[in-house]
């Protein structure tokens, strides 16, 4: 996904380019893109993975769902790719690890001059979805 991100979206940018800021970036639009999405919507649940177990059972009836519950939750048990499972909660800690070290989004950083804003409502709303520039060394950068 990241090499088609980089070489797809992000068009023209620096053999060097940071990979590790090209991913946050990645993060960082489909974020945007999801709050821009649901800003307006009413009907909307944030749910955290690490607590399906608890918070699923809420969804079901929240949503009038039928059936089987307790093999609805079940599907939850099955692991796909094992061999690289991570546990959220571990995630979730590497994350929080990573964003302490780091000052700031990577999109303020190297990115920034190659990307623009691609909407200003977007920019009003206090989102930042971002769009690609066409070719960023045509002016000397």
């Amino acid at each position: 996904m990241m090499k088609a991100y980089r070489e797809g979206i992000l068009l023209n940018l620096p053999a060097n380019a940071d990979p590790l800021e090209v991913c946050w970036d990645d993060c960082h639009t489909v974020n945007s893109n999801i709050e821009l999405f649901l800003r307006d919507k009413t009907h909307k649940m944030t749910i955290d993975l690490a607590d399906i177990q608890t918070a699923f059972p809420q969804f079901w009836e929240w949503i009038g769902a039928e059936g089987d519950l307790e093999a609805a939750l079940g599907c939850f048990q099955t692991k796909h790719n094992a061999a690289y499972f991570i546990p959220a909660t571990a995630i979730d800690s590497l994350v929080r690890s990573v964003r302490r070290l780091l000052p700031q989004p990577p999109i303020q950083n190297t990115l920034k001059k190659h990307l623009k804003v691609e909407n200003p409502r977007v920019a009003a709303a206090g989102l930042q979805s971002v769009k690609p520039v066409r070719d960023c060394h045509r002016d000397g950068q």
